[in-house]
């Protein structure tokens, strides 16, 4: 069974949850109006995995002898186009919702940028960060994201905001967790796939150098395609929403590698 966790924050002011896991174990964890973040395992993830159907011929995929994925949020309705990435990383213990009562998504909220690290952070296993060191004046130790940065320097996957600092509670924005994504994937050792040469957004001159590759590898692997205007918006915060069609897509193209 895995490990239940409990971090106490400074300061809650809603509900709110995420899923991170523990070892090979997600476990999900809710942030509550007492500031304290509580955890339970959830069921191991399988790479067997069958397609179910979702309301009115949506699908998504399921792990192998999972119940059919029913839709819990009241805020994400199945004519959203977030619809399926929500339930694929909902079903996956990947992410929750913002609220229990009501059961909420909230699919235009912000994630932070100590939220994406702690993810990955957690699917990596939690390795032991105890001998290494906390490159950044912002990062206070004992928090609940402090090991996960560490680690995430320590093997190249953040590099922080500039000026000795990471910013953890900033929103992330789309090109940063673009990089983000590309450097864990570097990290693991897997090679997206190329399906489509890059075409280029109408916006390109506001993606920033060092993000450039990864939203190119990105949109060749087919993960980011943009917005219908032509645009990828690269220094805009990137929504709960648009997260979970990322992390959805990301996971997909890993499994071609």
């Amino acid at each position: 069974m895995g490990t239940a966790y409990s971090v106490t924050l400074a300061a809650a002011n809603s509900p709110t949850s995420w899923a991170v896991s523990s070892g090979m174990l997600p476990a999900v964890l809710s942030l509550g109006n007492d500031g304290v973040i509580s955890g339970m395992p959830t069921t191991p993830p399988s790479d067997d995995r069958e397609t179910t159907d979702i309301d009115g011929g949506n699908t998504v995929d399921t792990p192998e002898g999972q119940d059919p994925v029913d839709n819990p949020f009241g805020d994400v309705s199945n004519s959203d186009w977030y619809y399926n990435a929500v339930l694929f990383v909902y079903s996956r213990g990947l992410m929750n919702g913002t609220s229990a009562v009501p059961m909420i998504f909230s699919p235009n909220d912000t994630t932070t940028r100590s939220m994406i690290v702690t993810v990955l952070y957690r699917m990596a296993g939690s390795p032991d960060v105890s001998g290494l060191a906390n490159p950044f004046d912002d990062v206070a130790g004992g928090t609940w994201y402090t090991d996960a940065v560490k680690w995430a320097a320590a093997n190249g996957i953040v590099s922080g905001v500039g000026g000795g600092l990471y910013d953890p509670n900033a929103p992330i924005t789309r090109q940063d967790l673009t990089v983000i994504l590309a450097r864990y994937a570097d990290f693991l050792g897997i090679t997206l796939p190329g399906a489509r040469n890059y075409t280029g957004f109408m916006d390109d001159a506001d993606i920033a150098n060092y993000a450039k590759e990864a939203i190119e590898r990105f949109f060749a692997a087919g993960i980011i395609s943009g917005y219908p205007d032509g645009s990828v918006k690269p220094q805009g915060e990137a929504t709960r929403a648009e997260f979970a069609a990322m992390m959805m897509r990301f996971l997909e193209a890993m499994e071609y590698e």
